[in-house]
């Protein structure tokens, strides 16, 4: 993948990748509201960066999937490996 992305940094076509690439994800953004993002971190001592995504998901409504040990341990009904998500979706 990386040689593939230094090919067309080299020759010019990156932007048109980047392009391409954001217009597929255009409209999938979402904001996280800021008030939860310290409150999490205070109570985890996880990094506001973490925290941002253990928000997202409870916002979202959705399992945050991670292999992170620190979010699992301080956000267990929210955040799973995922063998354990793979394994809640053959049930």
């Amino acid at each position: 993948m990386r040689n593939i992305l230094t090919g067309y940094l080299r020759d010019g076509r990156i932007s048109r990748v980047m392009d391409t690439a954001e217009n597929a994800l255009a409209g999938s953004e979402h904001i996280v509201p800021s008030s939860p993002v310290p409150e999490a971190a205070g109570r985890s001592r996880l990094s506001a960066y973490d925290c941002e995504f253990v928000v997202l998901a409870s916002v979202l409504a959705v399992p945050l999937v991670t292999a992170d040990k620190a979010i699992l341990k301080a956000f267990p009904e929210l955040a799973m490996t995922m063998d354990v998500f793979v394994a809640g979706q053959e049930a």
